[in-house]
């Protein structure tokens, strides 16, 4: 990310964190991303990455405000909640799919795979949008889950260096998540 002005990073959630993460304007103009690991970060990963985007993408930060974290504004909030949602799930799509009102397992399923996404970025929308109650439906996405522990795991050792192509690295987990 740090080619688009954003030093990228995940830190392990601590007392006082952040419940998710906060966006920051450096001096050097370098938009600072930082989301903390929570229980569930798997399946919320893309939702607050792309939230933070979302900040920035919407103008929020800049000239006034130099940091954005879950306290502030609530207005700004939502409209980064929706810029997050609508980058995952195409919005009229989703419409009609909660308006059918099935969340079983196979419909879950076969709606991600309408949206090149995961069962679990679905599953993790209709729980934050208490369609469904956590721990429902979290059996037909385990897979999915532990695949995306794999993908924290490589993006960890990518920015400690660990890798020998860093770039290439990062295509591959693209392909591999339809990134």
């Amino acid at each position: 990310m740090g080619k688009y002005g954003i030093d990228f990073s995940v830190m392990r959630s601590f007392k006082g964190a952040p419940a998710q993460g906060y966006i920051s304007q450096k001096k050097d103009r370098i938009y600072q991303v930082v989301l903390t690991e929570q229980r569930d970060f798997p399946a919320t990963f893309w939702f607050f990455l792309l939230h933070e985007i979302g900040h920035i993408a919407n103008g929020d930060i800049g000239k006034k405000a130099k940091f954005i974290d879950c306290g502030s504004d609530s207005d700004k909030k939502k409209a980064a909640d929706l810029f997050a949602n609508n980058m995952l799930l195409n919005p009229e799509s989703y419409k009609q799919f909660v308006k059918r009102a099935d969340f079983s397992a196979e419909a879950i399923k076969t709606y991600a795979r309408s949206q090149n996404v995961r069962p679990y970025i679905v599953i993790e929308r209709l729980q934050r949008e208490q369609r469904i109650t956590k721990g429902e439906q979290y059996e037909t996405s385990i897979r999915e889950m532990y695949e995306a522990k794999i993908l924290m795991t490589g993006l960890e050792d990518i920015k400690a260096g660990r890798t020998i192509d860093g770039e290439l690295a990062l295509d591959g987990i693209r392909k591999k998540y339809g990134i």
